[in-house]
């Protein structure tokens, strides 16, 4: 009886640490998605030059546009986030020409009190300055376009403000903390109506961006030969980008 019990009892054990490796195996294979969130987002990549956009098309409904290449992409559309950066932008009255985008403070400026809340304008020139977000995207179903840019606004800034929120609050299977660029983002469209102006008192109809969901890692292979090299690229994403008109 003794012998019996002691082969049980040696199975069990077999039995158990089959178990514990093949789950440690399952555990391991997402740490190449592991990260400490947007506070360890890296600043190396390669240079952004189109931005995507949300646009009326000729029926009126809101579709995601690609600049430089003139290209709509549909009503949704997914991506990797690659970099995201808090910018001022220095906007001129009248026609919203963007005047320069920098670093936070890298524009002299004095401040005021509107609503509660602080703003600025340029000493200089007097015109608004605006602190809002950059994002560095990669278009998953279009990587050969390389890195693009979506730029904040103060109309969509809260639902900006939220994806950023998914994006610090996601994890692995294995329940590690998700890298932020781990992850496909499917960005959605909403419309919205500007402030009541004096030349337009009802205010203008627009779309924007409205939210994200998330659609699932990166298939692996896409995320160490095509994702990684572009967050690791010497060159910064966001760093001289001009926001978008």
């Amino acid at each position: 009886m003794a012998l019996f019990e002691k082969q049980n009892s040696e199975t069990r054990n077999m039995e158990s640490q089959t178990m514990y490796q093949q789950q440690s195996a399952s555990e391991n294979e997402y740490d190449i998605y592991s990260g400490e969130g947007l506070e360890a987002i890296s600043e190396a990549a390669k240079d952004c030059r189109m931005f995507l956009s949300a646009r009326k098309n000729a029926s009126g409904n809101g579709v995601w546009m690609l600049s430089g290449i003139n290209k709509e992409l549909g009503a949704t559309v997914r991506v990797v986030l690659l970099d995201a950066k808090k910018v001022w932008v220095e906007k001129r009255p009248g026609d919203g020409h963007t005047v320069q985008t920098t670093e936070p403070g890298g524009i002299d400026v004095d401040t005021f009190l509107e609503n509660g809340f602080e703003r600025y304008t340029a000493k200089e020139s007097g015109y608004p300055v605006l602190e809002t977000y950059m994002y560095a995207l990669m278009l998953v179903d279009y990587p050969e376009v390389g890195p693009v840019v979506i730029t904040a606004n103060p109309g969509n800034l809260k639902y900006f403000r939220s994806w950023s929120q998914q994006i610090n609050f996601s994890f692995l299977p294995n329940g590690k903390k998700a890298s932020p660029h781990s992850y496909i983002w499917e960005l959605e469209i909403g419309k919205f109506k500007s402030k009541p102006t004096k030349d337009n008192p009802t205010g203008a109809d627009y779309v924007g961006f409205s939210g994200a969901r998330s659609c699932g890692l990166v298939e692996k292979e896409k995320y160490t030969g095509v994702v990684i090299p572009l967050v690791e690229q010497k060159n910064r994403l966001l760093i001289g980008v001009q926001a978008e008109e």
